[in-house]
């Protein structure tokens, strides 16, 4: 009986610095027709393990599964919404949590604004000295240079509490928009029941 050629695709893990992904690569066999189907069986085993071995489900988004990209520790507290970190190597970055604004305490000509006290000693008790994970969105950095993250505290997002507690508004910056639907419904909900600046400051 003649030579059959039958193709088969394998999945091949590729890693890159920001997110798993995966390429089909077509594998060529050369094979009797009797032993096609032992082939394709065997192929198909292989397909499942390594699917089973390098795809990993992630959190839909808005969950509170932490899906950080880097861990760091908190060193200082600048404000409410934005602190100094040290990474395992000894770098350190400043970092402005993404999705949300709390009252201005430190902008040069700009008077404390209402709230902005009790909101950095909020996210200094609750941070400082702690270890987080964070996790980026599409845009990296500011025209500041500083880092722009998602904060994570014992795999919760620390943007979360900020607006369920009313120390924040929600802000949505272009390109950095992963959980704008989900920080705004917070938003919403902590002004209608008046907590935090909504009640102090509205």
């Amino acid at each position: 009986m003649s030579d059959a050629v039958l193709a088969v695709g394998l999945l091949l893990a590729e890693r890159t610095s920001e997110a798993k992904r995966y390429r089909l690569v077509m594998v060529r066999f050369i094979s009797t027709a009797r032993l096609a189907p032992i082939v394709v069986a065997s192929a198909g085993l292989f397909i499942a393990g390594l699917s089973a071995a390098g795809c990993q489900s992630t959190s839909p988004p808005g969950s509170v599964a932490t899906k950080a990209n880097y861990s760091a520790t908190v060193t200082r507290v600048v404000d409410g919404d934005t602190i100094v970190v040290k990474y395992s190597d000894g770098r350190s970055d400043k970092v402005r949590f993404i999705g949300v604004d709390t009252p201005e305490t430190h902008k040069p000509g700009t008077p404390i604004q209402c709230f902005g006290p009790e909101a950095e000693r909020f996210t200094r008790a609750q941070l400082a000295g702690h270890r987080i994970g964070l996790e980026l969105d599409r845009e990296s950095r500011d025209r500041y240079g500083r880092l722009l993250a998602y904060i994570y505290l014992n795999g919760q997002r620390f943007e979360d509490t900020l607006l369920k507690l009313g120390y924040a508004r929600q802000l949505t910056i272009r390109r950095n928009n992963r959980y704008a639907r989900d920080l705004l419904a917070l938003s919403i909900d902590a002004k209608r029941a008046r907590r935090g600046l909504w009640n102090t400051c509205e």
